[in-house]
């Protein structure tokens, strides 16, 4: 009796598109449904790091002013890694507390600041080499904090998988990224008219507010973008084949 016939190989993966404007229209509609745990959470992380920056910009000179920017990359990896949990409770049909939002980056909390701290030098040098390198690396490492959280990529590692999951939509990543930037920066000139309208003190509220409220839009995005590429999916095992029927 002939063996039976080796079942044919699983069909490759659909790649996965980005689509830009259904990428921000559910990044604001997560952020209209999870407002307070997203603002509450860029309170928490920006506050700190905010107070501490206040302190040192007194101080002045260099390795300060080197310092204050290295807060703000750590700040920004965590915050973005911190975000990814509630877009993943979000599209699960639950929501999430700043508590959960915390201890969702602990396990990975410095694999994040030293990943982070690399990702911002490495893009910053980029941008000072005539600019096109710097959206390159910025575009193409958009999920690495995502990536570090989710599926808990090391330092390094988390670099490649961004590479990885954004190759092949580069064009529809960066977009998605500039459309959010122009949104904000729209709402930030409006905010700042109104503020010196007001005055001086208020001017200075209002900037507080909104890098309160602006921070949640681009962690978001980013994590909407990993989810929608594949990030955190695990390839299922292929089906054993059925045992061969007994010889008659």
């Amino acid at each position: 009796m002939e063996a039976a016939a080796p079942p044919p190989p699983a069909p490759a993966p659909a790649p996965k598109r980005i689509e830009v404007g259904r990428v921000i229209s559910e990044t604001f509609s997560i952020y209209g449904q999870h407002a307070g745990v997203l603002i509450g959470s860029a309170i928490v992380i920006y506050g700190i790091i905010g107070i501490v920056n206040g302190i040192l910009y007194d101080e002045g000179g260099f390795w300060l002013s080197l310092l204050i920017n290295i807060l703000n990359l750590i700040g920004t990896a965590i915050y973005t890694g911190m975000v990814v949990r509630v877009v993943q409770h979000a599209r699960a049909g639950t929501t999430s507390s700043v508590g959960e939002t915390l201890s969702s980056v602990t396990p990975v909390l410095l694999t994040l600041i030293l990943n982070g701290i690399l990702k911002g030098i490495a893009v910053g040098i980029g941008f000072v080499l005539l600019i096109i390198p710097g959206i390159i690396l910025a575009t193409m490492w958009a999920v690495t904090a995502p990536s570090i959280v989710v599926e808990r990529s090391g330092i390094i590692d988390a670099f490649g998988r961004s590479w990885e999951l954004v190759r092949g939509n580069f064009w529809p990543v960066l977009g998605a990224f500039v459309v959010a930037y122009l949104i904000l920066i729209a709402a930030g000139i409006i905010a700042g008219i109104i503020g010196v309208a007001i005055g001086l003190i208020a001017t200075i509220i209002l900037v507080i507010l909104f890098s309160a409220f602006a921070a949640p839009v681009i962690a978001v995005v980013s994590a909407v973008i990993f989810f929608d590429l594949g990030g955190g999916e695990t390839a299922a095992a292929p089906a054993a084949p059925p045992p061969a029927a007994p010889a008659a």
